[in-house]
């Protein structure tokens, strides 16, 4: 789920900013719906890597989180 969502985020053409951290939001829930009380380790190890994605495409700016 975590790489379908990060080809998602490369490959959208006309991705907004909400759309992006929607996308990511969809795939915590999933994540932690599969494996409770592991939203911190989602946080630590796959938050960063999509919006690094969102960082690459110029959709979110270095200072936002």
């Amino acid at each position: 789920m975590v790489d379908l969502t990060i080809q998602l985020l490369y490959q959208s053409e006309e991705l907004t900013l909400a759309e992006g951290f929607q996308h990511i939001e969809n795939v915590r829930k999933f994540a932690t719906y599969l494996f409770p009380d592991k939203e911190k380790t989602f946080n630590l190890i796959y938050r960063p890597r999509m919006l690094r994605v969102l960082r690459e495409r110029g959709i979110l700016n270095f200072s936002q989180n």
